[in-house]
């Protein structure tokens, strides 16, 4: 009576390269597309969430360009304050266009956005790009469903509903006066590997299999009577 024990070993590095091409098939098939959501609620932040623009302190220079002016309390024709504190205001005027200020959130690599929008008027929009689509999904202030012009301020959230698509940018647009905005947020999403991470680890398990493949080996056979 015999046994052979260990006589496979040597075939495992070619099952791994047999299968490599549908692993990574499968994976890149099973990662959809994202699709940006968005909700209206009331005023602050979600549990869960963080501030990362108050404008009372965490003024968020660095993120912000455009046509945007930092203001602590109500001026006029350029807007009123949301929540009674500093706020973001896009100062537009009647007939020039769009007036546009963008706050940079690529870094943060979060998948949820919020901000409280202050007195929502038919003027203002949304523009949002994500790490998937970078020409933005325009959001208009007449598709939330709310009063609009009736000085109610209201949080404004957004999703990307997949944990490999995160928000870049957010533009606010108007063509009168005012945009405000306060209480910017957002989710940092886990350590979770992209796609292409795990794509590259995959290839790379692929490639140490192949060459121990190639290696040469010695069959060591056990025979018991």
């Amino acid at each position: 009576m015999a046994d052979s024990i260990g006589e496979g070993i040597t075939d495992v590095p070619k099952i791994a390269s047999c299968l490599l091409p549908l692993v990574a098939a499968s994976l890149i098939a099973a990662t959809p597309a994202g699709a940006v959501t968005f909700a209206v609620g009331a005023e602050g932040a979600a549990s869960g969430q963080d501030i990362v623009c108050d404008f009372d302190g965490k003024n968020c220079e660095s993120r912000i360009s455009g046509d945007a002016v930092r203001l602590t309390s109500s001026v006029g024709s350029v807007g009123r304050t949301v929540n009674g504190t500093g706020y973001l205001a896009i100062p537009g005027i009647r007939g020039t266009g769009d007036f546009v200020g963008s706050i940079n959130l690529a870094d943060l690599r979060s998948t949820v956005l919020s901000f409280d929008w202050g007195s929502i008027d038919r003027y203002n929009s949304v523009r949002i790009f994500t790490s998937d689509n970078p020409t933005g999904v325009v959001v208009l202030a007449s598709q939330l469903g709310v009063a609009l012009g009736a000085n109610l301020d209201r949080n404004f959230s957004a999703s990307t509903g997949n944990a490999s698509v995160f928000f870049t940018r957010v533009d606010f647009l108007s063509t009168q006066a005012a945009f405000e905005i306060d209480n910017v947020a957002v989710k940092i999403n886990s350590a979770v590997p992209e796609p292409g991470t795990w794509l590259l680890m995959i290839l790379g398990l692929g490639a140490v299999g192949f060459a121990m493949r190639r290696r040469p080996t010695t069959s060591v056979r056990f025979q018991f009577a």
